[in-house]
């Protein structure tokens, strides 16, 4: 178990890496391989304690893929990882969104 744990301690830190790679596809195949794992409660943990929170709002500021958004939704599960994204950019940018849309409406 404690060979396991090593691993995906490995992986996230790997995975951290590649979502702020300037490569667009690689980047990518990483939001959508997180956006699989975020199904696993231990897995959203991880990517909260490895600070996936900010760069992932970076991203989504940038474009606010489907991929991205229910990563950030799924993510946003865990009370904790709620008031770290409180403490971003996340809420303003959501705002601006719903504002748009509504005027879109």
């Amino acid at each position: 178990n404690i060979l396991y744990m090593a691993k995906e301690e490995r992986l996230f830190c790997e995975m951290r890496k590649l979502i702020s790679s300037s490569r667009t596809v690689l980047t990518e195949l990483s939001i959508d391989l997180l956006f699989n794992m975020s199904f696993n409660e231990d897995a959203r943990k991880l990517m909260v304690q490895h600070e996936f929170i900010s760069p992932l709002v970076r991203l989504f500021k940038q474009s606010s893929t489907n991929s991205l958004t229910c990563l950030l939704y799924h993510i946003s599960a865990d009370p904790h990882a709620r008031e770290v994204m409180s403490n971003t950019e996340l809420p303003a940018i959501l705002m601006k969104l719903i504002k748009r849309a509504s005027e879109s409406l």
